[in-house]
């Protein structure tokens, strides 16, 4: 670890997430003792105008009975982009008379944004709690829409189809490696090199494959191997864990919840 003028030792957590989207984070985990680095891992890249377009139109007009939300990301592009297409009234009319469901807090609070309140939240915030949400209604659901990133998995389309829900999956945007390296990410290599990076959290499967394609270009073999075989890792849910798997073979903590408050209660178990 290193040391300060002070002589207290300061604790490095790098997370794969953006600090303007992580005030509140930040804070919570100075006062636990950290010092966090954020990196910016991923791109999020829409689809083109007209083919969201199609997809707006399609949530309007169709039956659906419900929409599952599964990300923030995937709200900010749905709203963004009906803006675009003079369609946002509409669609936030639509999702008020449905039952709009979301993955967790997060999203939660970005469907409030846009004036989509109440929706419904699982009691567990992952794929398993959204299906058990969705199955246990006493009002048999017969179609909902889930619009998504295209890396998405089809669990939870295969799951409820197998309860006889039918699940329309629409793919709003795509998921690349950021390619900048920024004043975050030097500083972080920086400390990887003197093995001063304490812990990193990792936020999705996807920011797990991109931060080790970005770190495994920039330091040795042997930095990039402490950092495969540290004690420090955490995951914000099962996915990531499995993900992070793949190329670590050090213990991971997994958040219990799967949010960020999630990842502060794992990190005050390092």
């Amino acid at each position: 670890m290193v040391k300060r003028e002070d002589n207290k030792e300061t604790r490095f957590f790098a997370i794969t997430r953006e600090s303007s989207s992580s005030a509140s984070f930040n804070k919570t985990m100075e006062n636990y003792g950290w010092t966090v680095i954020f990196l910016k891992s991923i791109i999020i890249t829409p689809k083109p105008y007209l083919e969201i377009e199609r997809i707006v139109s399609r949530i309007i007009l169709n039956d659906y009975e419900a929409c599952v939300f599964l990300s923030g990301n995937a709200v900010d592009t749905l709203m963004t982009n009906s803006d675009k297409t003079g369609n946002r009234q509409a669609l936030v009319s639509k999702l008020r008379s449905i039952r709009t469901v979301c993955i967790g807090p997060r999203t939660g609070e970005k469907l409030s944004h846009y004036g989509i309140d109440p929706v419904i939240m699982p009691e567990r915030y992952n794929t398993h709690g959204i299906i058990e949400c969705l199955s246990g209604y006493e009002d048999h659901l017969h179609r909902i829409v889930v619009p998504r990133s295209q890396l998405g998995d089809s669990k939870i389309a295969l799951s409820l189809s197998k309860l006889g829900i039918s699940v329309d999956q629409f793919y709003l945007y795509d998921i690349s490696t950021n390619p900048t390296i920024d004043s975050e990410w030097k500083w972080f290599f920086n400390l990887l090199r003197g093995r001063n990076v304490d812990a990193v959290g990792f936020t999705s499967p996807s920011s797990v494959r991109a931060l080790f394609q970005i770190t495994e270009k920039e330091v040795r073999c042997d930095e990039l191997a402490y950092l495969r075989q540290m004690k420090g890792l955490v995951s914000i849910g099962h996915k990531t864990t499995i993900e992070l798997r793949k190329h670590t073979s050090g213990p991971i903590i997994e958040a219990v919840e799967h949010t960020l408050n999630g990842i502060v209660e794992a990190s005050r178990l390092i």
